[in-house]
């Protein structure tokens, strides 16, 4: 049975959405709809959670994202977002992906995030990749823990935010990540984002850096 009540027979291996967990079946799910590279989500995901398959809709999910972290106090320099799949990335769990490169002095940034993912996982994946930006562009380098725990921070923002069984359940997966990089970092960075605010975290970010080192 999954979260949702949905029995199945176990033998039968059955899928389920990557998303939202449902087991695939017409009536459990609505079927499932498969994306050009391979992908998959369930019909129920297709219909209610508004997948970000247009630029519309991308800019939609990126401007949401971007305000949420602008009402915390964090601003960002020009960045590019386009669609990426599977394909584009080196592994298969990867959602998004941010690239930093300097032309003329100047820094540029682009973020990769993969076609097709619901509205509220989509900003989630871009509030992740706009605080690697904001590292970046603020020169900063913290270890990895607390890098991955302030971004993770931003993705659980929207999570919470969005005030939707979807976005509680994708908050509750981010926060038992087996990677413990993701899952150390989330904790570590909530706790103190709890008890003193967003300030004290990007100022425990700023201590607890080294400045980027660019080779040109």
């Amino acid at each position: 049975m999954d979260t949702y009540g949905n029995a199945y027979h176990t033998y039968h291996k059955a899928e389920h959405c990557p998303i939202c967990d449902r087991v695939i079946g017409q009536n459990s799910s609505n079927g499932k709809i498969v994306y050009q590279d391979g992908r998959f989500i369930c019909g129920h995901c297709h219909q209610n959670e508004r997948p970000v398959m247009d630029r519309n809709c991308l800019k939609e999910s990126f401007l949401s994202a971007k305000g949420l972290l602008m009402q915390k106090g964090f601003s960002f320099p020009g960045i590019v977002v386009t669609f990426a799949s599977i394909t584009d990335f080196c592994s298969e769990n990867t959602l998004g992906m941010t690239k930093f490169k300097i032309e003329g002095g100047k820094k540029e940034h682009n973020i990769q995030i993969l076609y097709g993912l619901p509205m509220v996982m989509s900003s989630s994946v871009l509030a992740h990749e706009l605080l690697h930006c904001w590292l970046n562009d603020q020169n900063l380098k913290p270890d990895n823990v607390t890098m991955e725990g302030l971004c993770e921070l931003g993705a659980g923002l929207v999570y919470k935010r969005s005030n939707s069984s979807l976005g509680n359940l994708l908050f509750q997966r981010l926060e038992s990540n087996m990677i413990t990089t993701y899952s150390d970092g989330f904790i570590k960075m909530k706790t103190m984002l709890e008890t003193h605010g967003w300030d004290a975290v990007r100022n425990y970010v700023g201590n607890n850096s080294k400045p980027i080192i660019y080779n040109f």
